[in-house]
């Protein structure tokens, strides 16, 4: 096909290439954009046992790209897929990630919030690759007692997401883009729609990297992209660190880097649903020029970064504090993250400060102005200090311990989750136990499935509790097919206790 008096765009090294007008007296050409791969009527192998790598394909004419990919501005295509846009770019060529299935495509030419070219609709076909799934499960959350989701990696160490939607007895592997486990993919779910996924990804030929964030309102069928270039200071040892979303728009990540006991935390801010973040605080025991100046009241340099939000302006950060000046680490906002404030507790009298040598604040669960989080003092004998607020965590107060320890010269495998302020379960070498009084008191449960679980303990490496039912995953030997990770759930409803 030829072209007379039109601006082209190549395939192959996205490039525009302008010519003016034939005549000075013609109309200037309307712009257009049509998609040549993949062609209607396609039927595509996945490449994968979980999805295809799809790579699309433009011809644009009349038409000026005037913005990054995903960057908000003029001259952008926005991509269609059976209804839904998955990719805002300024590039002829584009890829998406999809699971097997039947789809509609089609592109746009959007310039200043408005459409000015629609491609014809192309219809197309992914067929599923007969590869097993072999994967590791690294971590689960449960939202419901029936909706969770579960991420690891596959065996050429690349990020892997699964949900369940009947509390667990059968996970459905989502289609996410490939991302390297080493070097990202934080996940975020606020519901079993909307979720995200942060990740970092090098600019070729350079120390500098983009943060990219992956976003789906479907359960994960289909993931949009946004990216933004990264600090200079993070070169190519930085990394994501927290993910919260306090609702469908707010939302906080931390990036940073770290070297020796020095080092940077940044807190990043979204408000339009990670399309676009802003840099709001920087906490950092390092100097200019190599990093920017900090903020006042910022968060430390290392140890957390926020994992729950009230509201859009109240959230908390927690974790274990890097420094050992620094004993604990919780940390209040009022105003979005931009300022963050030490939290006081005070530590059970019967425990002297010199008997430990670190602690670890676990993320608080709050029920209205009621919370109730749990203090890890770490030393020769590790213990479990439950707190409850009622005003919203301004004040803490100490309710009680677990009845559980660990002996720090060996592996620390004792396990607590509350699903309320008032209700949580304890798991160690000395059985099972739960409270429903924020903490100040436990009891023992002997349910008939626990030797079951005592077996597994060792290689226990997370519990969940929600909606009377323990969830709890369990490295262990690798199974048959080379996977590793097992997630299996307990009614606590069979269980009986022992006064």
């Amino acid at each position: 096909m030829r072209f007379s008096g039109a601006c082209l765009l190549a395939f192959t090294t996205v490039a525009l290439v302008g010519c003016g007008p034939a005549s000075t007296t013609q109309s200037p050409a309307k712009p257009t954009v049509r998609i040549i791969s993949p062609t209607a009527g396609a039927v595509i192998t996945a490449h994968s046992w979980s999805r295809q790598l799809l790579s699309v394909h433009l011809e644009i004419s009349h038409f000026t790209l005037t913005t990054g990919p995903g960057r908000p501005g003029s001259g952008e295509v926005w991509i269609y897929v059976n209804g839904q846009v998955l990719a805002r770019v300024a590039s002829a060529t584009t890829s998406l990630d999809l699971l097997p299935g039947a789809y509609t495509m089609k592109a746009t030419l959007v310039t200043g919030g408005k459409v000015v070219a629609v491609s014809s609709p192309v219809a197309l076909t992914i067929s599923a690759a007969n590869v097993p799934a072999v994967t590791t499960t690294q971590t689960f959350q449960m939202l419901t007692p029936s909706w969770g989701w579960k991420d690891g990696s596959l065996p050429n160490g690349t990020l892997w997401l699964a949900t369940t939607g009947d509390g667990g007895k059968t996970w459905v592997n989502l289609p996410i883009p490939t991302i390297v486990v080493p070097y990202g993919g934080t996940v975020f779910f606020l519901n079993p729609s909307t979720g995200w996924i942060l990740t970092t990804s090098a600019i070729p030929g350079t120390s500098q990297m983009d943060i990219v964030t992956y976003r789906t309102t479907d359960g994960g069928k289909f993931w949009s992209k946004s990216l933004l270039p990264a600090p200079s200071w993070m070169g190519e040892g930085g990394g994501i660190g927290n993910l919260l979303f306090a609702n469908a728009t707010d939302g906080w990540f931390t990036a940073g880097v770290a070297a020796t006991e020095q080092g940077v935390t940044a807190i990043y801010r979204t408000t339009d649903s990670g399309r676009t973040w802003s840099m709001i605080s920087v906490g950092t025991n390092l100097g200019p020029p190599m990093v920017p100046s900090p903020t006042p009241h910022a968060l430390p340099a290392l140890g957390g970064g926020p994992t729950v939000a009230l509201s859009s302006s109240v959230a908390f950060a927690t974790g274990a504090p890097y420094a050992t000046a620094t004993p604990l680490y919780l940390y209040r906002t009022t105003d979005g993250g931009v300022t963050w404030r030490p939290v006081s507790i005070s530590l059970p009298a019967s425990v002297p400060a010199a008997s430990f040598d670190g602690t670890s604040t676990s993320t608080p669960v709050f029920s209205g102005s009621d919370g109730s989080l749990v203090l890890t003092l770490m030393g020769g004998l590790w213990r479990f200090a439950s707190y409850t607020t009622t005003d919203s965590g301004q004040s803490w107060h100490f309710a009680g311990f677990a009845p559980i320890t660990c002996n720090g010269s060996t592996l620390c495998h004792q396990l607590i989750s509350f699903e309320s302020p008032s209700t949580g379960i304890a798991l160690g070498s000395s059985g099972l136990f739960q409270t429903t009084t924020g903490g100040r008191t436990w009891t023992r449960l002997q349910p008939s499935w626990l030797p079951t679980l005592m077996h597994r303990l060792p290689n226990v490496t997370q519990v969940q509790l929600i909606g009377n039912t323990l969830f709890a995953l369990a490295q262990g030997p690798e199974m048959a097919n080379g996977a590793t990770g097992t997630i299996e759930s307990f009614a606590l409803a069979q269980a009986s206790t022992i006064p």
